[in-house]
Parts: C-alpha cells; structure tokens; sequence
C-alpha cells in the first residue's frame, strides 16, 4: 500500500509518523504499531540532531514501513506501507511550483498513483477562547482562508487522483483548536466491538468540517467522486492519531 501524505508546511506530515514511532517505543498505541523499521532509527532519522525537533521536509521522500494493526475483526495484521512524505511548499506555494517544474509534476504523478492518499489540514479559529494562550496560535488559520486552501487541496486532488482507492483528509494538530477528551474517548477503538466507521465520519464532518459543507458537497458530486472520509488527529492523543491507519489497514491488510 502506497501512502502519500500531503498538507502545507509545517502542517505535521512528517511528525505523525514519527509520533507513531514514538508510541511504538512508549507502549502509548495500542492499535498501530512500526514493526520495521527500527522505531527508534526512524525517530533519529526524522529528527533535527541539534534541536531535537523533527526535521523539516525539502524533497519527497519515500519510506518502507511494516505496521502492525488490529484490526476491526480482532486480528492483528501486518501492513505493508510505502510512505511517501512531500515538500509542503510543493501543495501550497505556486512559486515553489514554478521554480519546481520537474520535482512538482513527479509529486503529481505519485499522488495520482498512490492506493492511498492521507491530507493534512491545518486547524482553523473554530473556539479561539480555548487556544488563544497556546504558543502555536499562529499556526490557526483564518475560517475563510482554510475554507479557500480545502477547496483548492480538493480541486487538485480531483484533477490527479480519479483511480486513487481511498482519501482521508484530516484536521491535524486539533487539540490546538479544541479539547479532544470527548473525542478521544467516544471514539477509543477498540477490536472486541464493532467500530462505526460511518457514525464516525458523519459526526468529524458535521462538527469540524460544517465550515466547508458546500465546498464538501460540491465536490463529492462531481467526477471521479471520491467521496474523501475525515478525521481529526494529534499526536497528543494516540487513539485519534491511530484511527485513520486502522481504517486504511483494514483494507490493505493482504496488499
């Protein structure tokens, strides 16, 4: 399975799969787990030597990575992934684009090749009172101005990726704009029940993604249909960031 992350700069792409790494070694997933390669080689990889921090993403780079999932029917399953991380200057700077020709269309044509494709949103200013104190409130966007970068992640994900299996876009960094303890809980999963993957999608869409709804509406009529399925994640709270991973293993299990 050929998992292509995409968002804009700074968004997270490459510090939700080392956060999964990380909670590999913590013992803090209890669904996802890295199998290969070595966690913590990953997390060294990824990360700046100097700061600690993770180190940013200026080329697209392609990753082999063997997850252990439980899955919904109570197993647990090795996932083959070939994790494709981008450039967020590549989705959301036309002046990266220009100067990028070549490395521009290469991503394009990956991410229309891709079986799965994982979006990153930033959050926007949904409850400011809850998060105006945090050090990260920069990183909120306007409403209007993540209504207009969703509409434009849409378009061109309906314009390259028509034979792409699955797309899951996701609120990433959320507990920046909302307190996800109701949601951590609702929705723990968990393999001995029966996990409402519909109940799940209707109600990320209604709360956190009502902002778009016409935006949403009108490209899910259009062709190729793509139907997208949405999340929202942290890598402060390990059971949403397991979730999208557990959906797109449950498919992919004998890939």
């Amino acid at each position: 399975m050929s998992v292509i992350i995409i968002g804009n700069q700074r968004v997270g792409k490459t510090s939700m799969v080392v956060a999964l790494a990380k909670g590999t070694v913590e013992g803090t997933l209890e669904n996802v787990k890295i199998a290969h390669p070595d966690p913590q080689s990953l997390i060294r990889d990824k990360s700046n030597l100097g700061t600690g921090d993770i180190a940013p993403t200026f080329d697209k780079e392609e990753e082999p990575l063997l997850l252990r999932i439980n899955l919904p029917s109570g197993s647990e399953r090795d996932v083959r992934v070939q994790w494709i991380d981008t450039p967020g200057e590549a989705w959301s700077k036309p002046a990266w684009q220009e100067s990028n020709p070549e490395k521009y269309q290469d991503l394009v044509h990956t991410l229309g090749q891709s079986q799965a494709v994982l979006l990153l949103l930033p959050p926007y200013r949904y409850r400011t009172q809850e998060i105006e104190d945090t050090p990260e409130f920069e990183e909120i966007l306007d409403p209007e101005t993540w209504k207009k970068q969703l509409k434009e992640r849409l378009t061109l994900l309906r314009s390259h990726c028509p034979s792409v299996q699955h797309i899951l876009i996701s609120i990433h960094k959320a507990d920046l704009f909302h307190n996800l303890e109701e949601e951590k809980n609702t929705w723990q999963y968990n393999t001995k029940t029966s996990f409402l993957w519909g109940k799940h999608d209707t109600h990320i869409r209604k709360t956190y993604f009502s902002l778009a709804d016409d935006i949403i509406r009108e490209h899910n009529s259009l062709p190729p249909y793509l139907n997208p399925k949405f999340f929202v994640t942290s890598i402060h709270h390990p059971t949403l960031l397991e979730l999208p991973w557990v959906y797109l293993g449950a498919y992919f299990a004998n890939a």
